[in-house]
């Protein structure tokens, strides 16, 4: 065998060697301890000759049992003793139990094979929130009050008192008299609604019963109803200071009807028709009332 041949196989086996001497593969965390979940820094650094090819785990290795969350290359910084790069890689895991030792590999490539160079397994302690849960829980009670003060955000009820008063305000300026109008026909027909249901039932038991104690309540009542609707004293008025008043015959001589029968005592037909016509009077009365109302709105 020739000198030549021999020198070739001599450089192709120890050349190799000579080169993985020169290769250093750091791995570290850069905590002892972590808690589940919390990020941990893997740093993992590659020394190396300048003509060395290698590659680092990306985002497609598998980091079990931690969690790729993100990772940050750093260029090659190169000096008399070879180049250096690295990389760190930012972990998460959620795994319980056992401390973790942990490495990541640097696939080098050399003479067109690729090898995995691993650095020296770095241990991270996993810290539980909650050591260990006891058999079962006592329970401490209490039972007492505790009053709990209660305060008032008084800048919040101002401003809804003065936001409100306001649209009170305003809705009075644009529907005010309006409003009152019909406030005020809905308040006359309902008195007179329920002036004729009580004078209707008085006066079916007067036809019933004949009795001077129920024209009397009627006329009462006729005369209390008046002085509302009139704004007049009318209940305090005698009978021929009502026909004064209103300057009708028909009604005087109802009033009379009514007078004679209370007072002398005569139970007679003409004091049922003389409750008929204060009726009659009434709801005519009501109808005018209603219509100066009604005229006083339109003018305003």
């Amino acid at each position: 065998m020739s000198v030549k041949r021999i020198l070739i196989i001599f450089l192709s086996f120890f050349i190799p060697l000579l080169l993985h001497a020169q290769i250093q593969v750091q791995g570290y965390f850069t905590h002892d301890t972590i808690k589940i979940g919390e990020p941990v820094n893997y740093y993992l650094v590659f020394h190396h000759p300048p003509s060395t090819e290698a590659l680092f785990p990306d985002s497609k290795f598998d980091f079990s049992p931690f969690e790729l969350i993100k990772k940050e290359f750093f260029p090659t910084v190169s000096d008399s003793s070879g180049s250096t790069d690295s990389v760190i890689y930012e972990l998460r895991t959620f795994e319980i139990g056992k401390p973790i030792s942990y490495n990541l590999p640097v696939f080098i490539i050399l003479q067109g094979d690729t090898t995995i160079q691993k650095p020296a397994a770095d241990t991270v302690i996993i810290k539980e929130y909650i050591i260990q849960l006891p058999d079962s829980l006592k329970l401490k009670e209490n039972t007492s009050f505790n009053k709990i003060k209660k305060e008032i955000n008084y800048p919040y009820y101002i401003a809804g008192a003065i936001v409100s008063t306001f649209l009170l305000l305003l809705l009075f300026f644009l529907f005010g008299k309006p409003l009152t109008l019909r406030y005020r026909l809905f308040l006359l027909r309902r008195t007179h609604t329920v002036f004729l249901r009580q004078f209707q039932k008085l006066e079916k038991e007067y036809k019933k019963e004949d009795s001077i104690t129920v024209i009397e309540d009627v006329v009462s009542l006729w005369k209390n109803y008046l002085s509302r609707l009139e704004n007049k004293p009318i209940n305090t008025y005698t009978t021929t200071e009502i026909s004064s008043q209103f300057n009708e015959d028909e009604l005087k001589e109802s009033l009379r009807s009514i007078d004679r029968t209370v007072y002398g005592g005569v139970v007679s037909h003409e004091a049922e028709i003389a409750l008929s016509y204060l009726k009659k009077f009434s709801n005519k009365r009501f109808v005018k009332r209603k219509e100066e109302i009604q005229n006083a709105g339109n003018k305003s």
